[in-house]
């Protein structure tokens, strides 16, 4: 009876935190994609203080930044790299987050945590607790069950 009670618990505990882990992933994706839309907001801000009359790749804003090694060209290239990752590791980090709290698969959860390893430094924290949780055989359980 006492297997069968503390088996109940670490059941209880492994669901506990794939609904906290769940919860973290989709908060943090959503804040990608916020960040991202914010870095988007600047970058459209940007294009706005261009010179109208400007021919060549002056012609396409800050689009055209990217082209020229200059301070406005690394900022230019840094908004785009922000934009285009958040959004992507936002919605798969999202997308992570709902599978963990359904318990489906583990390897798309832990290979989104991988990745959010490398968004320094909230996505590094995030990816460290997933993937140590994820290593508990009474996590992994819950995902096959």
């Amino acid at each position: 009876m006492e297997q069968s009670e503390a088996t109940d618990q670490r059941n209880r505990s492994s669901r506990g935190y794939l609904a906290v882990a769940g919860c973290t992933l989709i908060y943090v994706g959503a804040m990608y994609v916020l960040m991202s839309a914010f870095s988007a907001f600047v970058a459209a801000s940007h294009e706005n203080q261009m010179n109208p009359q400007a021919e060549g790749f002056a012609s396409f804003g800050w689009l055209a930044d990217v082209f020229e090694f200059s301070p406005r060209g690394l900022v230019a290239i840094g908004l785009l790299t922000q934009v285009v990752l958040g959004w992507i590791l936002g919605i798969f980090t999202i997308v992570a987050g709902f599978k963990a709290l359904k318990g489906k698969s583990l390897s798309f959860v832990r290979k989104v945590s991988i990745a959010n390893l490398f968004y320094f430094p909230i996505g590094s924290t995030i990816g460290v607790m997933a993937l140590l949780g994820l290593k508990r055989p009474s996590v992994k359980a819950q995902f096959r069950s």
